[in-house]
């Protein structure tokens, strides 16, 4: 998965990257889940053509997952048991990435220091 930063030297950049994606999972534990449940859906084809959407309640359920209430979850949408753990090592493989290009290396190109 190509980023923004793909490519280039761009250490802050990268970095603020890397800051981002591990701030995610934090973001989602820590806000309550009052904050998702009462927010009005925000889904285009739920509002728009009023037909159901497979996606509707994925970010409830996510939500929903990080704070422990895997039934609840299931209940906002299903694919949650499929969609989280894709999420979930899509993450992992971006956060690895992004560390391996932003960590100190060996000026001198050996493998001890």
């Amino acid at each position: 998965m190509a980023t923004p930063w793909s490519g280039t030297k761009n250490h802050a950049g990268r970095a603020f990257l890397l800051l981002v994606l591990l701030s995610l999972p934090l973001a989602l534990a820590a806000l309550p889940l009052s904050f998702f449940e009462s927010a009005p859906s925000l889904c285009l084809v739920k509002n728009v053509l009023h037909l159901p959407c497979p996606g509707c309640g994925m970010t409830r359920a996510l939500a929903c997952v990080f704070h422990g209430r895997f039934l609840d979850a299931f209940h906002y949408n299903p694919m949650v048991g499929l969609v989280f753990p894709l999420l979930s090592l899509i993450w992992i493989k971006t956060v690895l990435r992004e560390w391996r290009e932003i960590r100190p290396r060996n000026p001198s190109g050996g493998g001890k220091p």
